[in-house]
């Protein structure tokens, strides 16, 4: 086994490996990594795999961050893809993770996944010292997600009576999609600081979603507008297999046009016209899960239709047993305090 840290002249073999791999998305790309960085969401990165025969069997992005108390961590968004994992390999990427860690001064990595749950590498994985598992990470270990290779007709069949209604009224009422350009996101952000406020949730500012649309080649802002009203918006990302639903807002105002779901309906004709195979809607509450926090959001997103998939679990591994300590009762001591605030 060889163990590979992709360069300019080998990052083209990193791509095609990604391009190929059915589970791949925007979290694996190259300008992710550069969206990270330009964010300042990440102080470095870069991409990794393991090579048996010369033939890339897993790979991903790892980035290195610092949190409040000035730890560096690891994240890999989306997980590493693999093909056919097992024991041995996953020692493999074990050991070449620790020397990283040492490295770089890592207390802890993080992965999430986006790999459809697998008992066999559930299996392999909790076996491990120092994994803890339970974990809340950015990608949700559960999405919504319609397959694309249906003609329009079929996808509108196939979702709940509710969705489909709600699309043809908005088109019926008058309700226009404009495919806006990056320095429009003021816009769009307006929109989004009042639906952060009635929906009682964290937002970036305001450059962050404008670095967004510039450093992902294939993104798209839409917004929604009723005559000179603009009533919702969203952000897509597209890549060569998955559409996506990233960010969305909408007005409190005539909100019985139902302009979300003609915006959801446009993002999902255009991966169709970019020949994704997929549209994920990035994210739902694991099925009975009626406290999980993305319960809010899960019934708009059921009603297009598509498949509920659970992803393999998150985890961290704990590389630094005693200074993880510190930051989990530092961590734990601030929520107490909130809490109570």
């Amino acid at each position: 086994m060889e163990w590979i840290v992709f360069n300019k002249q080998t990052i083209n073999q990193y791509i095609q490996f990604i391009d190929n791999h059915n589970n791949s998305s925007i979290w694996q790309y190259p300008c992710w990594l550069d969206f990270q960085l330009q964010t300042n969401k990440a102080k470095d990165g870069f991409f990794f795999g393991i090579k048996i025969n010369n033939e890339i069997k897993l790979a991903g992005l790892l980035l290195i961050h610092q949190n409040a108390m000035k730890f560096n961590y690891s994240y890999i968004p989306g997980g590493f893809l693999y093909n056919d994992i097992d024991k041995k390999v996953y020692d493999f990427f074990i050991f070449n993770l620790k020397k990283i860690a040492k490295d770089k001064k890592i207390i802890y990595s993080q992965i999430d996944s986006i790999t459809p749950y697998s008992e066999l590498y559930y299996e392999i994985i909790n076996k491990y010292k120092h994994h803890k598992f339970n974990i809340e990470l950015p990608i949700p270990d559960h999405t919504n997600i319609i397959e694309l290779s249906q003609n329009e007709n079929i996808i509108l069949s196939q979702m709940k009576h509710k969705g489909r209604y709600n699309i043809k009224l908005s088109i019926k009422k008058g309700v226009k999609i404009k495919k806006a350009k990056p320095d429009e996101i003021n816009l769009f952000f307006q929109l989004l600081e009042k639906t952060a406020i009635r929906d009682n949730f964290y937002i970036n500012d305001e450059e962050y979603y404008k670095k967004i649309l510039t450093c992902i080649p294939d993104s798209v802002l839409l917004l929604a507008y009723y005559k000179n009203t603009l009533l919702a918006g969203g952000i897509f990302l597209f890549t060569k297999n998955y559409g996506i639903y990233y960010y969305g807002a909408s007005s409190d105002q005539m909100r019985n046009l139902m302009a979300p779901y003609l915006i959801q309906w446009e993002a999902i004709k255009i991966a169709k016209k970019k020949n994704c195979k997929y549209f994920d809607f990035l994210g739902v509450a694991p099925p009975n899960a009626s406290n999980n926090r993305l319960a809010s959001v899960t019934d708009f997103k059921l009603k297009f239709g598509g498949e509920i998939i659970r992803f393999n679990p998150s985890f961290c591994i704990i590389h630094n047993v005693f200074f993880y300590h510190i930051y989990d009762e530092i961590k734990k001591i601030y929520k107490k305090f909130i809490k109570r605030g």
